[in-house]
């Protein structure tokens, strides 16, 4: 996880507690790496983590303001069939949304 040659690094300060200090130091001890590479390791995947997380969090609120708007949806029985039916046709679309009636 190298920065690209035309990209600049930016300092930042991190503030640990000694205990968790302490385990940094041991595991960069024990997989004989800089502290510096597992900070910007566990900051990138911290990052990651959360843009997916956000990501998740941004679809199921557009998905429930279809919901809203349209009233279009599947059921649940519908969805779980579907997911049952992926096991011997994986192509298999899911179910077409609807209206309760």
């Amino acid at each position: 996880m190298k920065a690209a040659e035309n990209e600049s690094n930016v300092s930042v300060t991190v503030k640990l507690d000694a205990i968790d200090s302490d385990r940094l130091t041991a595991l960069a001890a024990l997989k004989n790496q800089s502290l510096q590479v597992l900070l910007n390791e566990a900051v990138h995947n911290y990052l990651l983590k959360e843009e997916a997380r956000q990501a998740f969090i941004n679809e199921a609120k557009a998905s429930w303001e279809g919901y809203v708007q349209t009233g279009q949806h599947i059921t649940l029985n519908e969805f779980d069939a579907w997911v049952d039916s992926l096991q011997t046709k994986p192509d298999q679309p899911m179910p077409v949304c609807h209206k309760s009636y």
